[in-house]
């Protein structure tokens, strides 16, 4: 059992695949994601875990875990996994409460920001994803790059739309 905070949400990640044991390498975008922090959150073997909230006292599942790096987890939302296969989950009523209002409503304020300008923020060098996420509190744009460098930095713009982009190195984004 491990446990982690999730870091971002609505995030769109690229992550690396082979295509077979020591097979030709691809990426494959995904979005709508979840991240999580630590990284250690997520090892080699665990993609398909369950991720569920707050286990001790309410543990409605959140999550599948699928990728992640040294610094972050990557899991697919539980529902859009659910409604995929068409199935629910025994014993369970509903999944993850929803956000509060005011929080929920800036989230997806945030997140049509992001998503308009989804191009500008992966032609930022070495980025491997966005998220939506809190900086200071309040939430934010998350460019994950997968090395800091001064290159990165000086593409990134320090807002889009009066919304602030904080710039977030997680290394290489891999399938597990």
């Amino acid at each position: 059992m491990t446990t982690g905070k999730v870091a971002g949400l609505n995030a769109t990640i690229t992550v690396q695949y082979e295509d077979e044991c020591a097979g030709t390498a691809y990426t494959t975008s995904f979005t709508g994601q979840i991240l999580v922090s630590p990284g250690k959150f997520l090892k080699s073997g665990d993609s398909g875990s369950l991720m569920v909230e707050n286990k001790a006292s309410n543990p409605r599942p959140i999550g599948l875990l699928y990728a992640g790096s040294s610094q972050v987890a990557i899991a697919n939302p539980i529902q859009d996994v659910l409604n995929a296969f068409g199935v629910t989950m025994v014993g369970v009523s509903g999944t993850a409460a929803s956000v509060a209002d005011p929080l929920a409503s800036a989230v997806e304020q945030v997140s049509k920001v992001k998503e308009r300008n989804a191009g500008r923020l992966a032609a930022v060098p070495k980025a491997v994803g966005h998220a939506v996420g809190l900086s200071k509190g309040k939430p934010a744009i998350l460019l994950l790059v997968e090395q800091l460098s001064p290159e990165a930095l000086a593409a990134t713009p320090a807002a889009i739309d009066g919304v602030p982009v904080e710039v977030l190195e997680v290394g290489q984004i891999i399938a597990y």
